[in-house]
This record gives C-alpha cells, sequence and structure tokens, in this order.
C-alpha cells in the first residue's frame, strides 16, 4: 500500500501541473499581488506616496450629480476615453523574472521539514501512521532509483515549464487583458489642478470645476467593507517590455506617453463595490459615494459663469463647510494659474 501511494505524495500542485493561470499565480512578485481569477489590482506595495492633494476636473453640468450627490464615477477600462488603455505592453507574461520566482517559491516546498509534513501526512492518510519517515525514504529510493527530493524537483521543473508555455500562449495573454478590461473599473484624478489641456478637455475650456481631495483621507485607503484599497500612479510607456514582471506597474496600469500630461493617479474597484449604476444598458455609469471631508477645496474655472459660482458656493456651504471655494486665475505671460479665495 505504501509503494503505491509513494508518488502522490510528491505530485505538484493541480494548478502548476494544468498550468491554471487564475490558481498558479496569486502573487507573483513581492511588488504586486493580483487576485488572477478576477483580474483586480489589488496592491503595488512600492507604489510612490502619493501627493497630499488630487484633483478632478469637471464640467460645470456636474456640480449637482458629483458635488452634490457626493457621487464619482468608476470607469470600466474597456469604456475609458483612452481606445488604447488596455494594450499589451509585454512580450512574456512568463520570462525568466517569473521562472526564478516560482523556482525559488517550489523550492521552499522542497525543504527537508516541508517534504517530512508530507510524508507524514500521507501516512496517516493510508493508515500507517506508525511508519517512520526514514525507513519510506529508503523505500522510495529503492523503487524510484531517486530520492524523493530529486522526484519532486523534476516534477516541479517539467510542470514550471507546463505553466510557462501556457502563460505566453497568444491566447492566455489575450484572454487575460480581455477579462482584466472587464472586471476593473477605476477613478483618475490628476496630481496637478494648473494643466492647461485638462482645463480645456475635462472642465469645459475653464468653465467648469476642480475637486481637490485630500489623499490621507481615509477614503483613499479603505472602501466601505473595509477591504484595503491605495492610490496607483499610472506610468507612461512606449516601449515593450519583456515580461510583465520587468515592470508590472508598466505592464498593468499604464498609457502611452501621449497621455503623460494628465499625471494620472487611480483608485481601482470590481463589480462588486459599486454602489449605484445609472444610465443606458448600453452606456452605464458606475457610482461610489465618497465622504464630504475628503474634500478640501473646490477650484472655479477662470471662464464659470456667476451662475456656477454661487451654486459650489451654495453646496459647499450647505454639505462642505471645511472645503474652500477658489478660482483658478490665468497668468498669461507665464503659462500658469494663481488660485485666489472667493
Amino acid at each position: 500500500m505504501i509503494e503505491q501511494a509513494s508518488a502522490s505524495w510528491v505530485k505538484p500542485p493541480a494548478s502548476i501541473r494544468t498550468g491554471r493561470l487564475e490558481h498558479a499565480v496569486p502573487q507573483i512578485s513581492g511588488n504586486v499581488r493580483l487576485q488572477m481569477n478576477k483580474f483586480q489590482v489589488l496592491d503595488f506595495e512600492q507604489q510612490p506616496t502619493p501627493p497630499r492633494y488630487l484633483y478632478k476636473y469637471l464640467v460645470a453640468e456636474r456640480l449637482d450629480d458629483v458635488l452634490k450627490a457626493g457621487t464619482v464615477r468608476f470607469t470600466q477600462l474597456m469604456n475609458t476615453n483612452d481606445l488604447f488603455e488596455v494594450r499589451r505592453t509585454f512580450r512574456k507574461f512568463a520570462g525568466p523574472r517569473f521562472l526564478r520566482f516560482m523556482s525559488a517559491t517550489l523550492e521552499e516546498q522542497l525543504r527537508i521539514e516541508s517534504l517530512d509534513e508530507r510524508i507524514a501526512a500521507k501516512l496517516r492518510e493510508i493508515g500507517a501512521a506508525g511508519k517512520p519517515i526514514r525507513q519510506v525514504k529508503r523505500m522510495f529510493k529503492k523503487l524510484h532509483g531517486q530520492t524523493i527530493e530529486e522526484y519532486f524537483r523534476a516534477g516541479m521543473d517539467d510542470s514550471i515549464g507546463l505553466l510557462a508555455s501556457h502563460l505566453n500562449d497568444e491566447t492566455t495573454i489575450a484572454d487575460f487583458l480581455t477579462r482584466y478590461a472587464q472586471d476593473l473599473f477605476c477613478f483618475s484624478v490628476s496630481a496637478t489642478w494648473q494643466s492647461a489641456p485638462m482645463w480645456a478637455h475635462y472642465a469645459g475650456n475653464n468653465s467648469g470645476f476642480v475637486i481637490r481631495y485630500d489623499t490621507a483621507h481615509e477614503w483613499f485607503q479603505h472602501r466601505k467593507d473595509r477591504t484595503t484599497t491605495r492610490l496607483q500612479k499610472v506610468a507612461y510607456l512606449d516601449a515593450e517590455l519583456e515580461e510583465a514582471l520587468d515592470n508590472v506597474q508598466g505592464a498593468f496600469i499604464s498609457k502611452s506617453s501621449d497621455w503623460s500630461y494628465e499625471q494620472e493617479w487611480r483608485l481601482y474597484c470590481g463589480k462588486d463595490h459599486i454602489e449605484k449604476t445609472v444610465g443606458s444598458p448600453a452606456d452605464p455609469i458606475h457610482l461610489i459615494g465618497f465622504p464630504r471631508d475628503a474634500v478640501s477645496a473646490v477650484i472655479i474655472g477662470s471662464k464659470a459663469s456667476q451662475e456656477t459660482a454661487a451654486r459650489a458656493r451654495e453646496i459647499l456651504a450647505a454639505q462642505y463647510p471645511k472645503a474652500n471655494l477658489l478660482v483658478a486665475k490665468p497668468i498669461p505671460l507665464r503659462s500658469s494659474y494663481s488660485l485666489e479665495e472667493i
């Protein structure tokens, strides 16, 4: 009975043997943890610390449904204003870095203590708990012509190769990126309130407003269900990476350098964190509420109407007592803005 069961003691995990992406790599490096079956970016641990304030540009018509309602849009990645939002930026999913990581992870399972624990568990399972582990190892070597450690290592090497081949398959990568675009939603903000292109493109040619968020607020660290979230800095990348782990942020949170003027930061979430969806089925708008005290100021554009300024003042007075109302004044000869309180 022991002889028949011996080979099963050292089989690689099923997810490795079959090359199943969603369970094989729940943590693919010390810098990033991906929930691969849902494709939610959970954490990039070596992200830079976000600036104290981040800014959301909006047209004047959004005063009530954003500022008054206290909700912001989380956009599905496949529906952002960048047609190439989700694009392939790496040649291989599993290159040398990935293989080294997997080898190191599996090498941990080759520790004598770990193998002995497996053998002891298997002996208990087959009703041979009293069998000395040293005797079992000698029996295994006699049967297979190699030690359990050698047998295990050979099986793992084969399995890692199978997994790498699966991960680097063109269909696997395409399916991953498609699901990634479908399953992730993001809220985008900027590190600057002084971007003339953004005032033009996102704030009604300077007639809209900008919300200044305080990133020290708890809302930027934890969701309502207390799960951890984190502001992620968007990387701007044009070159192709050899493999995803060469630059994980560039592989999964990046845009082309054409967008670098936005100085974008993001919060990500999955569909289960969306609080409300409005609009039509063909063009749904997914919303999440934000706390009023996460807003430190509202900046009115230089071309904002008196009605826009008055409405902003009214909303702030009623719901945002600690937030300032400011106006962005252009300084033409210096191609910059100044802020004045109103």
